[in-house]
């Protein structure tokens, strides 16, 4: 029968999903919320994993001149957890963590001296994160050969933003200057529904997620050659950001004993994130970062199979559409991953995984606006097609 061999393989497309998505270069989205364990037939469940990438990218030429910089975008991890309890058998509730957003670069010498060239302002790294702690729930009824589920809770948001950037001409002693910007939790929902047949492995799923408006404030630090050594509290650091809303499908059915195939399609409004401001006491650094993003979409497809009792695994192919318009260079992502889970009991299984992403190169023009401000970059750079490689792995217990 279809179902007993795809029972273990249900579990496994839960745990390689959470490893592509950590990979997934549509705008700034690093984790999906693991809002799958609400499937599992545990009375109790729980699932914790991580996942680690390395995107290799890096300029390949400002101002038309080659650059020797060594890659600015950094390694990052993004963990995720989750505990799913029943209420009834019907009314099952499943709380959550992961970081949804996020960036982490570092430039090089040749990229800090030409922001000092252009507006005096050379940006040597920039992180945002953003942690978000939810709690989703599902009702099934019968319906048909099946089970109807609605789906729908809440969640609540941070956000972190850090900036250092050295201050001053090239011909003279720079000055460093750091901004610390951050939100405490905010708060967002999500509804969705989904239709199964566990028999044949079958599930059709809808999920929306809601915008989060951030109002952050800080502190904006400047060494004693420009403000007395003076550290600038709240309010005189303020910035604001939207980060985007989403809506996703999901589809996955058995096909044959010990086969399935599964695939997705999300949109992701990444063109509400068109720019982050924030000011400060001394009007330093600039106040504005511009990205000017579309919305992005992201396809996925793949095929999951139980090879024995212990074994299972999946492959997948996605594509992740770029979002970039003017500013910046997040174009198309392509993206192979792979993943096995291992049955160590009836009550414990572990997922390993990786993943390799091709990242589309591009160039972004010379803004014409003063200092920068307006469609382009404060100088002109292209970088070249780049790869990332993600490892990730997970455990799931039940009760």
């Amino acid at each position: 029968m279809i179902s007993g061999n795809l029972k273990t393989l249900v579990a496994v497309l839960a745990a390689s999903a959470a490893m592509v998505s950590g990979v997934q270069a549509n705008g700034f989205s690093r984790g999906n919320a693991d809002t799958d364990i609400i499937y599992e037939d545990g009375r109790f469940d729980a699932r914790l994993g991580v996942v680690y990438t390395t995107p290799n990218r890096g300029y390949e030429t400002i101002n038309g001149a080659a650059v020797t910089d060594s890659d600015y975008s950094d390694s990052y991890a993004v963990p995720t957890a989750a505990a799913k309890f029943n209420i009834t058998e019907d009314l099952r509730c499943a709380g959550t963590y992961t970081q949804p957003f996020g960036a982490d670069v570092s430039y090089g010498p040749q990229a800090i001296v030409a922001g000092l060239t252009a507006d005096r302002k050379g940006t040597a790294s920039m992180d945002f994160v953003a942690n978000e702690l939810g709690l989703t729930c599902g009702y099934k009824f019968k319906a048909g050969p099946g089970n109807l589920w609605l789906l729908g809770g809440a969640f609540v948001e941070d956000i972190s933003y850090h900036e250092g950037t050295f201050v001053g001409g090239i011909s003279v002693a720079n000055n460093f200057t750091t901004l610390e910007l951050k939100e405490n939790y905010q708060p967002g929902y999500r509804l969705g529904a989904a239709y199964d047949v566990p028999e044949i492995a079958l599930r059709v799923q809808a999920m929306y997620r809601s915008e989060v408006v951030h109002n952050l404030d800080g502190t904006f630090y400047a060494p004693a050659a420009l403000a007395a050594g003076s550290i600038f509290s709240n309010p005189s650091a303020v910035g604001s950001a939207t980060l985007p809303q989403s809506f996703e499908i999901k589809a996955q059915t058995g096909v044959a004993p010990g086969w399935l195939v599964f695939g997705s399609v999300k949109w992701t409004n990444w063109a509400a994130f068109d720019v982050l401001t924030y000011t400060s006491a001394l009007g330093a650094p600039a106040n504005r970062k511009e990205f000017y993003f579309k919305d992005g979409w992201t396809y996925s497809l793949g095929v999951g199979h139980k090879f024995n009792d212990k074994l299972s695994g999946s492959l997948s192919l996605t594509y992740d559409q770029g979002v970039s318009t003017t500013e910046d260079v997040h174009g198309d992502t392509i993206t192979l991953a792979s993943g096995v889970q291992f049955n160590l009991n009836e009550m414990t299984k572990i997922s390993v995984g990786g993943a390799i992403s091709h990242l589309q190169g591009g160039s972004v023009a010379l803004s014409t606006g003063a200092g920068g401000i307006g469609p382009g970059h404060k100088f002109a750079y292209t970088v070249g097609d780049d790869w990332a490689y993600t490892v990730g792995a997970n455990i799931l217990v039940k009760f």
